[in-house]
């Protein structure tokens, strides 16, 4: 099973295990459960101009993973890393400012392809965090399901969801978790969220190592089975 995490706010910062065949479908919800204080510190709210706009992911020290579509095209100075809160909002944790944005070089905004980008921070530094489980889809069987759509399901995507659990607007950029180890990043899913027949879309992370390592010129990376 796969665990999502989102927010009182549809906030999707996320969790998976391992997958299996379609899903049945469920009882409605994006709903998940609180998660406490410390659970999963590698958690970012990521800002545009102080308001939340996706999720992230600690790599390191330096470095936070995201979706490429939460800032493509977006001012650095607009942008600002949330941290060291299960808290959609409180006024003791400082905005962390962004450096530098690296988005990957074949990232296609209109089939979000290669959805993925890795952010500098400006130093070492739902309204509560959630917790939910949904089931991992085959992509042939995710294909299949978003065969009327323009946007490919590729090798380098994974699908996760039930009916009325997953991902929704806010989460992009969230991780898929599998056995504490991110293994997706929330990419895009159908409008509404979570209807039946219709899994979220994620960024495969393990296809995207070698170019992670590049980018951020470090092997020290703390959420990734390798």
């Amino acid at each position: 099973m796969i665990r999502l995490i989102v927010t009182t706010l549809c906030l999707l910062f996320a969790v998976i295990c391992c997958g299996s065949a379609l899903p049945e479908p469920e009882s409605r919800i994006v709903n998940g459960t609180e998660v406490m204080d410390g659970q999963y510190p590698f958690m970012i709210s990521l800002r545009v101009n102080g308001s939340h706009n996706c999720g992230g992911t600690v790599l390191n020290e330096e470095w936070v993973l995201t979706a490429a579509h939460c800032v493509y095209r977006k001012n650095l100075t607009w942008l600002s890393v949330f941290a060291g809160s299960i808290r959609l909002y409180d006024d003791s944790v400082p905005l962390i400012p962004i450096s530098e944005a690296i988005l990957h070089e074949g990232y296609n905004q209109k089939l979000l392809v290669n959805d993925i980008a890795v952010l500098k921070t400006g130093g070492k530094d739902a309204k509560v965090l959630e917790a939910v489980k949904i089931t991992v889809w085959s992509n042939t069987k995710c294909s299949e399901a978003y065969s009327d759509v323009t946007k490919p399901i590729l090798s380098s995507n994974i699908c996760a969801g039930d009916r009325w659990k997953g991902q929704c607007s806010g989460d992009s950029g969230g991780p898929l978790i599998a056995n504490s180890y991110q293994v997706g990043i929330v990419s895009w899913s159908r409008k509404p969220c979570t209807i039946k027949g219709s899994p979220g879309v994620f960024t495969r992370v393990a296809d995207y190592v070698d170019w992670i390592k590049e980018k951020t010129a470090s092997d020290e990376m703390l959420i990734f089975s390798y």
